[in-house]
């Protein structure tokens, strides 16, 4: 998936607060929360096995209007 640091620049624009001091363990269950919520959705349109990248994820959670907070970044 990446480093630390960019995968918590990636997830910021869905916290209105800096997530920089959060524990990786959180942020590993926000992301296994969003794949779950976009994982299904994704198989079922598109019919496919194909990994998805940690950015596709991201963008298929924007479209997926699932937060509660977005900005674009």
């Amino acid at each position: 998936m990446g480093n630390e640091k960019k995968i918590k620049k990636a997830l910021q624009q869905f916290h209105k607060n800096d997530i920089n001091d959060k524990k990786i363990e959180v942020i590993k269950t926000e992301i296994k929360q969003m794949v779950s919520s976009v994982i299904v959705p994704y198989l079922i349109k598109y019919k496919t096995k194909d990994k998805l990248s940690f950015r596709t994820i991201i963008d298929l959670y924007i479209d997926s209007g699932d937060w509660d907070y977005w900005r674009s970044i």
